[in-house]
């Protein structure tokens, strides 16, 4: 089921489509259920809570200075930008570079070699490995269809 978090809630009379489609599965031995989303509010999100029922991997990068591994967040990725306009009290902006800023030495990497990095999922809620139910984010950061001056626009 891709972009769940954009189904209605319901079906008709049938009622909610993720169950639905779960119900369907339950006949099968060696079924699979994937569930992708863009998440959206937390408190309603169906992907955050199926997320949250799983294994919570995150997909973190190793560090070509310390050697450690971490997830590319925003708040480590450092911009360079330069102004582009002004009117009055506003500006506008133009990101000319980027880097990510490693959270346990404060090395810096380039989004060529953050993307290139050896790299591991990491689970968060390992426990849910017995119940057979595996989750996993990454970030738009790590995607190799965009680039993170362009994500500033």
């Amino acid at each position: 089921m891709d972009e769940v978090d954009g189904y209605p809630a319901s079906a008709g009379v049938e009622g909610d489509p993720v169950s639905l489609a779960k119900k369907r599965t339950q006949n099968f031995t060696f079924a699979k259920r994937v569930f992708t989303s863009t998440p959206t509010l937390k408190s309603t999100s169906r992907i955050y809570r199926e997320f949250m029922r799983g294994t919570r991997e995150e997909w973190e990068i190793k560090c070509k200075h310390c050697g450690e591994h971490s997830q590319a967040i925003f708040d480590d990725i450092r911009f360079e930008k330069e102004v582009t306009a002004e009117n009055g009290r506003k500006k506008e902006y133009e990101v000319t570079s980027a880097v990510w800023r490693c959270p346990k030495c404060n090395g810096t990497m380039t989004e060529y070699e953050v993307k290139r990095a050896p790299a591991k999922w990491v689970p968060y809620n390992p426990n849910a490995l017995s119940r057979g139910i595996r989750s996993f984010h990454i970030n738009a950061f790590l995607s190799p269809w965009s680039k993170w001056t362009d994500q500033c626009k």
